[in-house]
């Protein structure tokens, strides 16, 4: 997958579900990136499909 297409994607998957906004934990740290959680996310449907 080319870098444009991913920063597309994780652009419209940004507007569209909050799951994926960056917040602070119940131990006050920064949970992951967007881009991590993506990558996570296309990494768990990649190895199940």
């Amino acid at each position: 997958m080319s870098c444009n297409l991913f920063l597309c994607i994780v652009d419209a998957i940004k507007y569209h579900d909050t799951y994926f906004e960056q917040r602070i934990d119940a131990l006050l740290d920064l949970n992951y990136l967007l881009c991590k959680k993506l990558t996570l996310c296309l990494e768990c449907w990649h190895t199940v499909c």
